[in-house]
């Protein structure tokens, strides 16, 4: 029997129709739910009290005290996926690259994502120390924000200081485990400041290499065996600017 041009067409749509259906369904599948409101603002509180715990504890050497903060770090922020968003467009390779030049790409891209736990942590540290070493986190409600995030507004009371408000976005990974995706300061994103630091470092050169060479110099500046460094710089928090694009955690 022949089957006419017009029905075979159909039946091809209708496969590709179908294709398309069971990869949404799948997707969905697989989506980790939104966080609770109350669950992600007891996460927070308790990711604070935990982290001042372990800052204040006056049994602890130095040394001791900073493997215990970045291990903490590891467990309840998003490094791998906060790197990648990070770095932006910068972390693709280029269309036209040869074979050599991909592989250069690729050993950067690697470099730079083994560099970039401690490079994260520095930056905490430090800013901890100079700004926020003996503030109190007071958790104050939380908003969901797209289809998978939640927004949770804290105010981190600082004695002589001015308090600063914070928004800790958080997200459930496919495992079940809460996140920290990203931080507001003031409205201002951690995560789009970086990127927009790491693209003003890259220019118009297209090169990992200077990245690479600015992280190197902020771990080995910062690093100190026995004693806390000094360096700032600043979280995120607050109501309005643009989100940064997140798909989901690493």
């Amino acid at each position: 029997m022949t089957v006419s041009p017009l029905l075979a067409l159909h039946r091809r749509l209708a496969a590709v129709l179908m294709a398309v259906l069971i990869a949404v369904c799948a997707g969905q599948s697989g989506a980790a739910d939104m966080p609770d409101e109350q669950q992600a603002q007891n996460y927070i509180r308790k990711v604070a009290d935990d982290f001042f715990d372990v800052l204040r504890n006056p049994d602890l050497d130095e040394a001791t005290r900073r493997a215990e903060l970045k291990a903490l770090m590891l467990e309840e922020v998003a490094v791998a996926y906060i790197a990648k968003l990070s770095l932006g467009r910068h972390g693709k390779p280029h269309p036209g690259m040869s074979e050599a030049e991909r592989q250069a790409f690729d050993a950067q891209l690697e470099e730079y994502q083994a560099l970039f736990p401690d490079f994260l942590f520095e930056k905490m540290y430090d800013l901890v120390l100079s700004k926020f070493k003996d503030a109190t986190v007071e958790v104050t409600g939380a908003t969901p924000i797209r289809k998978t995030d939640i927004y949770v507004h804290t105010t981190i009371h600082r004695p002589g200081a001015e308090p600063v408000l914070a928004d800790w976005r958080v997200r459930t990974t496919p495992e079940g485990k809460l996140k920290i995706i990203d931080v507001k300061a003031e409205g201002v994103s951690m995560t789009i400041t970086q990127r927009d630091d790491f693209a003003s470092i890259i220019g118009g050169s297209r090169d990992l290499g200077k990245v690479l060479a600015h992280m190197r110099a902020q771990i080995a500046a910062n690093q100190v065996d026995t004693e806390p460094s000094a360096v700032d710089t600043e979280p995120s928090s607050g109501n309005g600017e643009k989100e940064a694009d997140t798909d989901s955690p690493a």
